[in-house]
């Protein structure tokens, strides 16, 4: 037994997707798009069981008693007809039907009538689908109508079992149990009742509780959990019916004549028992889940690893503690796993045992997503393993991705401002446009029909394609014109009797800038736009010039250095001195009107014109460049000098470092009086090395002892030699001076 079950769970697990019946036509019909029963309509069709006519389906029309007769031989398929009895029935489309229905005793008549022509009520419908399908009448009734005292006696208890059996739920409170059904309300019972199996050919992993309908030869149904009924009918005129490694829940029937075309194999009913290699060979009811059938001893499972509460002992025996009284009973805990679709198609709930595994069910469907599995939380964020052990209850939520269908929404202004069509993918709403306009009329709306009586409502999701319409209502308009004096055009508005113009965005017009709107000519008035509109207005624009001041940026031989740059300066106003603008190696000098730089611009002076002004650039180090080459070239004397250690020429030393004293004081003096900077970059690249000459030569004067000095150069004690000479030099430079060349040499203060 347990090998059996072992096998039977694996290979259920397996994942193979399939359509029961003939798969569902692809939007059939012009009238059911937007239908609610849609859905259910497309796979009838499909099935062949219901069909329109020229395109459409008519699915709010009554259907006949005809009609209905047609659409249940289609499924039941009966092959035997009764003698016509009936006075009403002629030869028509639906005559085979209704006489095969009439020998199946499904549809009875009256007496000599059975009016094939009249509109079918909902009990009517309800009784003959019921006895087509062997449901059973039910003396009580679960749910209280308001109007089930109108249900006729002879149809109570059909109406009964299928409201029990959820497969009728009235409307608002009622039953309507007289009220003819159309053809939309049969595609729904029926889609809410049967799975159909009308072809040829291998199911694999169907999982339901409806009652499965098998009417077609050569149908193998494998790997399954079929919870409802099964009804193998007279459509199977040759060839077999298989069922293998299938859970049967509910009564297995054959209402078949012909004899050993059913094989169950290793099928499970519901209480455990297995029904290996059983060729069913009798008319009638195979499997009646209603009994108990007992496990055959031999498969009877003797595992002692049990899990909690799955098999429970029962150790009593009705002897007191013989060897041979009472014996062991196993009893199968059950878990019931439901499955929540989140709005897809229905999947039926499976009963497993304890320790076995759920089955895979059917992938169900949901208009514009995709499946993506099923999981343990309603978030969808954990996937179920099939593979588990099942050990308790518990629920399984079906994922879904949004597929985006787009859909076309087109806008007809019927004379208006054209409104651009949106692209809008179906289930999500349409953006309600901007509201158009038209002369002498407000607009009202947009509107689903062309004669604009049905307003359309925005929060509405989108199923398919379609144009909305504007509406309008005639009014007195008055046009607001924009003279704008040669500036950009501004579009005139239209305006309803009451309203007030919408102030726009300001225009342009090239060397002038915008002051305000003026309600005249003369542009003596500013327009008020809180104005009320009660005639044909022009509304003025008025202008101040403006001038462009240019710089451009050049160095002393009249090349560009930099980019230039403008200033936007209103009549009669002044323009704007530049701040430093920061030109590496270059120091600005002046703004000037010519390019020669003899004439420098004030700005003080008003801006009345169009003009280009000239920046002055000095390249700093050739600005320096002739009191530097003095520098360099009194150093360079000093090489000699500091050669001869022995025999220092004191007074000789003494007199170069007042020339080097001199140069220094002509090159600071000079940059000063032209604010130009010396070039820290230039003086530390050609003087590093020259500058260390000078620090040797002071050394050496400071190891002078202080009485070999010259007269004039006696200090105290204490002072160094460069103390006292630099003391000199700051004498005639000045403090800030000095330091500013010692900094440049790098010597902190000191050559």
């Amino acid at each position: 037994m347990k090998k059996f079950l072992s096998l039977f769970l694996t290979v259920l697990m397996l994942v193979s997707t399939i359509t029961i019946g003939v798969s569902a036509a692809n939007s059939s019909y012009t009238d059911t798009k937007t239908h609610w029963a849609s859905d259910c309509i497309e796979s009838w069709s499909g099935y062949g069981v219901i069909k329109g006519y020229d395109g459409k389906f008519s699915p709010d029309r009554s259907m006949t008693r005809g009609e209905f007769a047609v659409v249940l031989d289609r499924i039941l398929k009966y092959q035997t007809a009764a003698e016509n009895v009936f006075k009403d029935l002629k030869q028509d489309f639906y005559t085979d039907a209704i006489l095969k229905l009439n020998k199946s005793q499904v549809m009875k008549g009256d007496g000599d009538t059975v009016r094939p022509n009249a509109t079918i009520t909902r009990e009517e419908s309800a009784v003959m689908l019921c006895r087509a399908l062997g449901i059973a009448e039910e003396s009580t009734i679960s749910k209280n109508f308001s109007d089930k005292s109108k249900v006729s006696s002879w149809a109570t208890g059909f109406i009964n079992a299928m409201v029990n059996s959820g497969l009728l739920n009235g409307s608002d409170g009622k039953l309507n149990p007289q009220k003819p059904i159309t053809r939309a309300e049969v595609v729904k019972i029926l889609d809410n009742a049967v799975v159909p199996v009308l072809t040829a050919g291998e199911r694999t992993n169907i999982s339901t509780n409806k009652i499965v309908v098998i009417s077609a030869s050569g149908v193998t149904i494998k790997d399954s959990y079929l919870g409802g009924k099964v009804i193998v009918t007279q459509g199977v005129t040759e060839g077999q019916v298989s069922l293998s490694n299938t859970r049967l829940m509910g009564k297995f029937t054959v209402d078949n004549a012909r004899t050993g075309f059913v094989k169950l194999e290793d099928c499970i009913v519901s209480d455990g028992a297995v029904l290996k290699n059983s060729a069913v060979v009798n008319n009638g009811s195979v499997v009646d889940n209603t009994a108990k059938p007992t496990e055959p001893e031999e498969d009877k499972e003797t595992d002692d690893k049990k899990t909690e509460e799955t098999e429970k002992d029962n150790n009593n025996s009705s002897g007191g503690g013989g060897g041979g009284g009472g014996g062991d009973t196993p009893t199968t805990t059950k878990y019931t796993i439901t499955f929540n679709s989140n709005g897809g198609s229905t999947v039926a709930s499976q009963t497993v045992n304890s320790g076995s595994k759920v089955a895979t069910p059917v992938v169900p469907t949901k208009a514009n997503y995709s499946f993506t599995g099923w999981y343990t939380d309603s978030a969808c964020k954990n996937k179920y393993n099939f593979d588990t052990k099942v050990t308790k209850s518990f629920t399984l939520y079906a994922g879904w991705e949004e597929v985006k269908v787009p859909c076309t929404v087109s806008f007809d202004t019927d004379g208006g401002s054209t409104v651009a069509s949106q692209t809008v993918n179906k289930g999500s709403k349409v953006i309600a446009p901007a509201q158009p306009t038209k002369a002498n009329h407000s607009f009202t709306g947009w509107y689903t029909d062309s004669a604009c009586k049905n307003k359309y409502n925005f929060d509405t999701a989108v199923t398919t394609s379609f144009t909305l319409y504007a509406g309008w209502e005639e009014v007195e308009s008055f046009v607001v014109s924009f003279d704008t004096d040669g500036g950009s055009e501004v579009s005139s508005q239209i305006l309803y009797s009451g309203s007030k113009a919408t102030r726009p965005a300001d225009p342009t017009k090239d060397e002038y800038i915008f002051v305000n709107w003026y309600k005249d000519s003369a542009l003596s008035t500013v327009y008020n736009f809180n104005t009320t509109v009660t005639s044909d207005i022009t509304i003025y624009a008025k202008w101040k010039k403006v001038h462009t001041v240019t710089f451009v940026n050049l160095d002393t031989d009249m090349n560009q250095i930099d980019d230039d740059f403008v200033q936007r300066v209103e009549d009669g106003k002044k323009a704007t001195e530049p701040g430093f603008k920061d030109v590496s190696g270059y120091q600005n000098t002046g703004w000037y009107t010519d390019e020669s730089f003899t004439e420098e611009y004030s700005f003080k002076q008003t801006v009345n014109d169009d003009i280009t002004l000239y920046g002055q650039w000095v390249n700093i180090a050739e600005h320096n460049e002739e009191p530097i080459e003095k520098l360099r070239s009194i150093i360079d004397g000093l090489d000699d000098c500091i050669a001869d250690t022995a025999t220092f020429p004191f007074a000789e030393m003494i007199e170069i470092l007042e020339e080097v004293q001199d140069c220094i004081d002509d090159a600071v003096n000079k940059a000063i009086d032209e604010d130009v900077l010396l070039n820290e970059d230039f003086i530390n690249k050609n003087f590093g090395g020259r500058i260390n000459a000078v620090s040797y030569m002071t050394e050496a004067l400071n190891d002078i002892p202080v009485e070999n000095y010259p007269d004039g150069y006696m200090v105290e004690d204490g002072l160094e030699l460069e103390d006292f000479f630099f003391v000199d030099i700051e004498s005639k430079l000045g403090y800030e001076n000095v330091q500013y060349i010692l900094n440049f040499f790098g010597q902190g203060g000191r050559i």
